[in-house]
């Protein structure tokens, strides 16, 4: 009933339960409009009706909050008049837009009133605010929080572009921005935003968006930045179509909310409480009533085809079922007419193929030309601006449950756009190789009919006293090897003709393919990032109430204390599940493009041997192909370590698989757990029981939480894995067949003048203390984060060190007895040897350390420090060598004294 009455209220134009307050002098200059008594009529009918009814769906609102809902009516809102199409007014100062539709949603559900305040800009409906004038800014900024609001929940998240003049050089990210002058709309959060990115821009105010536009139109301003929502209705506004370009996308948010005067945070309880119950299909009916986008028209233009030549299908069916009343026939007669008929059979099958294939092929070529026409008009046009506008129609109110299946439904497509992608890439390098295969298709299916021709019994002369089936199945036969052969040379002809339209084409469509597969692929980006944050938040939501749980329970109960600390390490793991998620995603996101790369530098190089051999000019080019390859040794100490990361997760995943099945009868563990205690009273037992059942409740809660997000890294390693051993398996196939080819093909320039020159920027490049520092602050994180291993070899390092200081007089007391020829022992010369690798074991000791700690920084992809790591493993060996042999000729050492 209440729905109906809003929905007939709104459509006589009655505000429900939404009301404006106009400027007295403007309320008394107006007339009164004349209404028809039937409006009239239904109008006071609809609000006496609405105003007597329940809200439209019962709001778990508290009775302190309906009190207070019935004390503060009407409440004023000041809406932003320059933020259209979210927030703004009309002529008549009713508000409209997304703002509107959420307060009128907001008003049915809860009883509130809301009141218009009208202000003439953003600033002074803030200064309102502070002031107390009004009570609720319906569009205020998270990021330009000031002291005197408080904020509901965010039902909207803008993003910011860049927009240019016309014809000016556009800037695609923040760091093109520095040192140029960018307008913004005054009191908006973007160069907060800017200058929290590092942004060096001169950042310059306007007092509304027209401003702001015209600023940059006249070039006063080199860009203006602001959300493309607000910033192309007003484009459109303002006829500034030609003059104003969309020129990049930043990656900035500012999240909008209800922004409500500090003193009444009852009211944005309320308002969270209301929009929480604002369904995923009703936000996705508001944006789409207010960011809709049009599609393009289809067009099915299709060219007719020419006749082709008859079959003659029926006459030799006719001829086959005749052909076993016919008894004067030999049986080897028999058998030739029988084969002639089912060739031609074969041959009128193969021409009907064909003429399928000729009216596809003349659709397809009579409008590739336009097609490819509009594809590419359609790829010029930036795409900025639909991928901000779908971010901004993502439902803000949506669970995690909802965005996953959104991710679901967007990971499919991508994989489709992807895989069609590669079917448009593989049809292009076949139709390469098509334009030599044309001319000989062509040049068999001439022979083919100039064979047809010779055949016929008319022009070869063929005995008169041949059966007359005989010579009707040869002409049959014959007519259809010609429409065959006719129609197959209609189809190469006019493949031929039309190749480059259709090349063209393919083109397209494959630019067309991939860059939806990166759209979606952004969209995948997005939908993973935002599941990420909420999980991320609502598992910071869990710790601080674990955390809570654990400080209430303090030193009372050993058992209690455990407890809780187990369910705060639960919570740990689940926030570093969480944490690793997100490392896997950009990681697989680097694994894809490099695995790519790959992919093509395997099919260029096969191409390459198989067009060029192996001359000179293609070796060299194989070398570059070469040297751009990731290093094989780290993809597989990548992959192993991977490989056990992925082991680990599974076997703590079977554990907390079992736990949860433990806490399944919570009462059953508590009852476990208290039959180990003896020498409690009854009370502490209760109290024990209480405090133990809330812990473990708790637990309850965080373990599928957590079997969920180690289920999600499980699946997210091995898809990492998955990608890992392609790439290394391609890497290694790739290198195996460069090394084969790469034998006689120069691998460095000769050693000449240029080389003699270029050799000191080498040098500089190669100490680059950038480089260095980096490869150095690495390593110390890396021995930092295993603290124990680090630890053990220094404690080694330092052993050795100090036995290699006592070598010498160990080496002194040895020689001692060695001196006289009576008492030469083996076993001195075995101490003495064992002295001299001690001696000789620090230096291998520290550059075998320096080469495991740089290869677990180049897991991480550090391709400077994988160098220095196998640099410095080919050390270990000489320099265990060199550092023996020192020792070994150390004064009265073994040499001296033991190998006589």
């Amino acid at each position: 009933m209440v729905p109906f009455l809003a929905v007939t209220a709104q459509a006589f134009e009655i505000p429900v339960r939404y009301t404006e307050l106009l400027p007295r002098s403007r309320a008394n200059s107006c007339p009164p409009r004349p209404v028809s008594h039937i409006r009239l009529i239904l109008s006071l009918l609809a609000l006496v009706l609405f105003s007597a009814a329940a809200p439209a769906q019962d709001l778990p609102l508290t009775t302190a909050q309906r009190q207070w809902i019935a004390r503060h009516q009407p409440v004023r809102i000041a809406p932003d008049p320059d933020l259209a199409p979210i927030d703004a007014l009309d002529a008549d100062g009713r508000q409209r837009g997304l703002a509107a539709d959420y307060l009128k949603l907001i008003g049915s559900r809860t009883g509130l009133e809301f009141r218009v305040v009208r202000a003439p800009n953003r600033h002074d409906a803030l200064k309102s605010l502070r002031e107390h004038q009004v009570d609720l800014l319906p569009s205020a900024f998270f990021a330009a929080a000031p002291a005197y609001a408080a904020f509901s929940a965010p039902y909207l998240r803008l993003s910011a572009a860049i927009y240019v003049r016309h014809g000016d050089p556009g800037f695609g990210k923040i760091d093109a921005l520095d040192r140029h002058k960018v307008v913004v709309v005054a009191d908006q959060p973007w160069p907060e935003l800017l200058a929290a990115k590092g942004s060096k821009a001169e950042i310059v105010t306007a007092a509304d968006l027209a401003a702001a536009l015209h600023a940059v139109q006249e070039g006063n301003a080199d860009a203006f930045v602001g959300d493309p929502i607000t910033i192309t209705a007003a484009i459109n506004r303002l006829n500034l179509g030609g003059a104003i370009d969309l020129s990049g996308q930043l990656d900035l948010e500012a999240p909008v909310a209800f922004a409500v005067r500090a003193d009444w945070p009852q009211l944005r309880d309320i308002l969270d409480v209301a929009l929480k119950s604002i369904s995923v299909e009703d936000e996705k009916s508001l944006r789409a009533r207010w960011f809709a986008t049009p599609a393009p028209p289809q067009d099915n233009a299709a060219n007719a085809g020419a006749a082709l030549p008859a079959t003659n299908a029926a006459a030799v069916a006719a001829a086959l079922k005749t052909l076993p009343a016919q008894r004067d026939l030999s049986d080897e007669t028999r058998k030739q007419i029988e084969d002639l008929l089912h060739q031609a059979q074969d041959d009128n099958a193969r021409a009907d193929q064909f003429a399928q294939q000729l009216q596809s092929l003349r659709q397809t070529a009579g409008s590739a030309e336009a097609d490819a026409q509009k594809l590419e008009d359609a790829l010029a046009q930036d795409d900025t601006a639909a991928l901000l506008a779908w971010r901004a129609a993502l439902p803000e109110r949506a669970s995690v449950e909802q965005v996953e299946t959104l991710l679901a439904r967007e990971r499919y497509a991508l994989a489709d756009a992807r895989s069609s992608a590669a079917a448009l890439d593989a049809q292009i390098r076949r139709q390469t190789a098509r334009p030599a295969e044309l001319r000989d298709e062509l040049a068999a299916a001439h022979a083919t009919i100039d064979a047809a021709a010779n055949a016929n019994p008319d022009q070869t002369g063929m005995d008169k006293s041949s059966p007359a089936p005989l010579t009707a199945a040869q002409h049959l036969r014959t007519q259809s090897a010609l429409r065959l052969a006719t129609i197959q040379i209609a189809v190469l002809d006019l493949e031929n003709r039309s190749y480059e339209p259709r090349m063209r084409l393919l083109s397209a469509q494959l630019r067309e393919r991939q860059r939806a597969a990166n759209e979606f692929g952004q969209h995948v980006a997005v939908l993973e990032a935002l599941v990420l944050n909420r999980v991320g938040a609502d598992v910071a939501d869990l710790r601080t109430r674990v955390v809570n749980e654990r400080d209430s329970v303090g030193t009372r109960s050993r058992l209690l204390g455990e407890t809780a600390d187990a369910n705060i390490g639960l919570c740990d793991q689940l926030a570093h599940a969480i944490t690793r998620l997100t490392e896997l995603r950009t990681q697989k996101q680097a694994l894809d493009t490099i695995r790519q790369d790959t992919d093509q530098a395997l099919d260029n190089t096969q191409e390459r041997i198989r067009i060029g051999g192996v001359s000179e000019a293609v070796g060299l080019i194989l070398l570059a192909e070469q040297r751009k390859l990731k290093s094989l040794p780290q993809l597989k100490r990548q992959l192993a370590a991977l490989q056990t990361e992925l082991a680990r997760t599974r076997m703590e995943l079977i554990d907390l698989r079992e736990r949860q099945s433990a806490l399944n009868d919570i009462g059953s563990a508590v009852d476990q757990a208290l039959s180990r205690l003896t020498d409690f009273s009854a009370d502490a037992l209760s109290d024990l029981r209480a405090g133990l059942f809330r812990l473990l409740t708790t637990r309850a809660e965080i373990v599928p939480r957590l079997v969920a997000q180690q289920t999600r890294l499980a699946a997210a390693l091995a898809e990492a894995e998955q990608e890992l051993r392609e790439l290394t398996a391609t890497t290694e196939k790739l290198g195996a067949m460069l090394d084969a080819r790469l034998l006689w093909t120069p691998s460095h320039t000769p050693v000449n003048l240029s080389w003699a020159e270029q050799l000191p920027g080498d040098m500089m490049d190669f100490f680059s203390p950038r480089r260095w520092l980096r490869a150095l602050s690495n390593t110390a994180a890396a021995a930092f984060a295993r603290p124990i291993r680090t630890g053990g070899a220094i404690v080694s390092l330092i052993a050795l060190l100090w036995l290699s200081r006592r070598a010498r007089q160990r080496f002194e007391q040895i020689a001692a007895p060695m001196r006289r020829i009576r008492t030469d022992r083996y076993r001195l010369t075995g101490e003495a040897l064992v002295w001299t690798l001690m001696c000789a074991a620090p230096v291998p000791f520290v550059l075998f350390s320096a080469a495991r700690l740089l290869q677990q920084v180049a897991i991480n992809g550090s391709g400077f420090a994988d160098g220095l790591a196998a640099a410095t493993t080919t050390l270990v060996l000489p320099a265990a060598a060199l550092a023996f042999l020192r020792a070994l000729t150390a004064e009265r050492g073994l040499a001296q004294y033991h190998f006589r």
